[in-house]
């Protein structure tokens, strides 16, 4: 959302470059338990399918912003 509508965005030549040196640069976090990996995972799904479905309670744990941007028109 910040980096607003997606046919507006501008990519950089070295992105690639980039990319790959930072990648390099982080490590994995501390081991998660698999627990926490499936809640995390049943938790995203619930909330993109209330974002999907107009359930706009999600909006709770998202500070009030939503999570897509609206969709853009292309054939204007």
């Amino acid at each position: 959302i910040k980096l607003g509508p997606s046919h507006k965005w501008q990519v950089e030549p070295n992105r690639k470059e980039i990319e790959d040196y930072l990648w390099k640069k982080f490590r994995p976090a501390k081991k998660i338990k698999k627990e926490q990996i499936k809640y995390c995972i049943y938790f995203m799904h619930w909330l993109a399918t209330a974002h999907q479905i107009g359930d706009l309670s999600y909006l709770e744990f998202t500070k009030g912003k939503p999570l897509f941007p609206k969709t853009v028109n292309y054939q204007d």
